[in-house]
């Protein structure tokens, strides 16, 4: 099972039995010292200066994934952004989304990681408009 798993090629970490533990605290110290805006589009009332740093490094994230890979991601809702931009900066260890980004800057090849982490399978229907109006056809118009 391990060997079919890594070889999917969507395992974050393969490491050896001795790595593991001291990884996986590692992850946990990172996770607590995680910056982020509040995972909405509203501003929240006396919201602090590095969280709305954060929701501009979170823009440039968008940015780049854009730029790179053509996939826009501006109908998704602003929190399942941060929090799939958070799984990545927790994989990769990083603690704000402003180092997310810089990362992501030196190392294009990761940006397919935070675009497969963006499309959820089951909503990515949700969001093509071929698929509506074949539904809308078949369907709707149908019944």
């Amino acid at each position: 099972m391990p060997r079919n798993a890594i070889a999917t090629g969507d395992v974050d970490l393969v490491l050896p039995v001795n790595q593991i533990v001291p990884r996986v605290l590692a992850l946990a110290r990172n996770a607590a010292e995680i910056v982020l805006p509040a995972p909405s589009d509203e501003e929240l009332p006396g919201e602090q200066q590095p969280a709305v740093v954060e929701a501009d490094a979170i823009d440039q994230v968008l940015d780049v994934v854009r730029a790179r890979t053509h996939h826009d991601s501006t109908n998704y809702k602003r929190g399942t952004i941060v929090r799939r931009i958070e799984r990545r900066m927790q994989v990769n260890g990083l603690s704000t989304a402003g180092a997310y980004y810089e990362f992501l800057e030196a190392n294009p090849e990761k940006t397919p990681r935070l675009l497969a982490d963006l499309l959820i399978g089951v909503t990515n229907f949700f969001r093509d408009p071929d698929a509506f109006a074949v539904l809308e056809q078949t369907v709707i118009r149908r019944s």
